[in-house]
């Protein structure tokens, strides 16, 4: 008799409604995860929900991971994310998310000269070009971000742009730092628009130009995306069933 797959758990801590999954999704799903998604100081989030989740993805965010001030729930929030990363439970951040890693792994996260927005290509590391980013080699990743951060310590580098020098991290197999957005479907990218206007409009930023881009590159990036990410992912499994079958 053949038993059901115990099903493993992915809690996504997300800020906007628009910046979501996305390609992560389906893959997340093939790979046999149920999927909960928390809007951060919205929904109500359990310690354990994130302490205890097989995987946990942080989604991008408008805002810095220094406003503590202006945000005082992020002071909890890395609290716990601390104890989860001390526990070397896989966790995958995106853009603000990895930022937010690399905060509370001791590195200083701070404004770049320019805002880098836009569709562009990544120039991997030696250490990315045999990990999972491989799979994005040659492929343009949107990027939206104004701050960036230094290399945590005991993290390798595995991307960089002109603008950005540390565009990916990774340590071990339970955390990858994204700064730019490969999850993004073209298609989507309207949202996108209507929620950074401002933004767009104070840099002087085609929108039209960019909505055609994305539409355009979205698509071409979309298979590579989903294959970096199952890498990943599945990297990562291992490590949560043995954290089931020995509760640690």
């Amino acid at each position: 008799m053949n038993l059901p797959k115990l099903k493993l758990k992915c809690l996504v801590l997300q800020h906007l409604a628009f910046e979501s999954l996305g390609v992560l999704e389906q893959v997340l799903l093939s790979l046999n995860y149920n999927v909960s998604c928390k809007n951060v100081a919205v929904d109500i989030i359990v310690p354990n929900e994130i302490l205890e989740a097989d995987l946990l993805i942080l989604l991008g965010s408008p805002i810095s991971v220094n406003q503590t001030i202006d945000y005082p729930w992020l002071n909890s929030l890395v609290d716990i994310i601390t104890k989860r990363l001390l526990k070397k439970r896989p966790i995958l951040g995106i853009c603000f998310g990895a930022q937010l890693i690399a905060l509370i792994m001791g590195a200083r996260v701070f404004p770049i000269n320019k805002k880098e927005i836009g569709w562009g290509t990544l120039k991997l590391s030696q250490k990315g070009m045999s990990s999972c980013l491989s799979e994005l080699e040659n492929k343009k990743v949107l990027h939206w971000h104004g701050e960036t951060f230094d290399l945590p310590n005991g993290a390798q580098l595995l991307a960089s742009t002109e603008i950005t020098e540390n565009q990916a991290f990774s340590v071990e197999n339970y955390i990858l730092g994204l700064q730019f957005h490969c999850e993004v479907l073209g298609s989507s990218i309207e949202s996108w628009l209507i929620g950074h206007s401002y933004e767009l409009t104070d840099l002087n930023i085609n929108i039209s130009q960019l909505r055609e881009t994305s539409k355009l590159i979205g698509s071409t990036t979309l298979s590579a995306s989903g294959k970096m990410f199952s890498r990943w992912i599945q990297e990562t499994k291992s490590k949560s069933n043995c954290h089931k079958l020995f509760h640690i």
